[in-house]
């Protein structure tokens, strides 16, 4: 489904899938209000769930091929981590081909929350973030540093603050502990900071940093540690744990991992790789 003013950009694709104008019941009025049984349709949670396309470190685009398994995984730790069984408003502000569109709308609508859409222009406009955030009630969002910062900067030297917030989350780009003191002045301890890491060969989120007032960073906040579902290794070239201290490459584990990159055998190869820890598991290589 599109919006109109979208429609024509995509009609080069309708002979792929087929393209719904909600607005048109016609289209729409006959079909199923209710899921397909899952087990009289065969599907389980192997099943793709989506592919992102992600560049990463290379440049190159590959598809990322991401189960149902590793989404239902990480949501289990999010409600956990954040208290999603209490309804919240969630902001959402990720672009749809990025996997943190699919964090806003499994963490809101997964768990009876409600998902508020932030317009593009909204975004890098504190004064206009700051009233979508307040005239909507958001009590969670998802922020890059690029758009938190700002906002922050601005709160302050306008005298406003985000105490009426229960989560500020942070991640995709390195954070620092001032613009965390900065974002704790200007809500109060009662609201969660968290710092985020994840790749989207491992479903969205993999470590988690929360920030207090008894938290010791001088410099750039930290990744934190392992989520539910989820294991983290430091290994050296030889697969092997490296000491605590000593640098060490990345390894992701537990059932957050995905199925590999699309129509790329070769590179799964060489990025999944299986685990030497536990039996049958595979670990992604950061």
């Amino acid at each position: 489904a599109a919006r109109p003013a979208l429609l024509a950009a995509l009609e080069g694709g309708a002979a792929l899938a087929p393209l719904l104008d909600l607005a048109d019941t016609r289209l729409w009025a006959a079909q199923p209000v209710d899921n397909p049984d899952p087990h009289a349709v065969g599907l389980t949670s192997r099943h793709l769930a989506y592919v992102i396309y992600t560049s990463g470190s290379t440049g190159t685009p590959k598809g990322v091929m991401v189960e149902h398994r590793g989404l239902m995984a990480v949501s289990a730790a999010w409600e956990r981590l954040y208290a999603l069984h209490n309804p919240l408003n969630h902001l959402q502000m990720a672009g749809f081909s990025f996997d943190v569109f699919s964090a806003d709308l499994i963490r809101a609508l997964g768990f009876g929350g409600t998902l508020v859409l932030c317009p593009r222009d909204t975004l890098m406009d504190p004064p206009a973030l700051y009233r979508l955030l307040s005239e909507a009630r958001i009590d969670f969002a998802d922020f890059v540093p690029a758009v938190l910062n700002p906002l922050l900067v601005w709160a302050q030297e306008t005298g406003h603050d985000l105490s009426f917030m229960s989560t500020v989350v942070c991640g995709s780009d390195i954070w620092t502990a001032h613009s965390a003191r900065q974002l704790r002045r200007l809500c109060g301890e009662h609201v969660q900071i968290v710092q985020a890491y994840g790749v989207t060969e491992a479903s969205i989120d993999s470590t988690c940093f929360e920030f207090d007032s008894n938290s010791h960073v001088d410099a750039v906040l930290p990744i934190g540690r392992a989520l539910a579902n989820t294991r983290i290794y430091l290994l050296d070239a030889f697969a092997e744990q490296v000491a605590p201290g000593v640098t060490g490459e990345l390894y992701i584990g537990g059932a957050g991992v995905a199925r590999g990159y699309l129509n790329l055998p070769q590179l799964t190869l060489e990025r999944f790789v299986d685990s030497p820890f536990v039996s049958g598991e595979r670990l992604y290589r950061t």
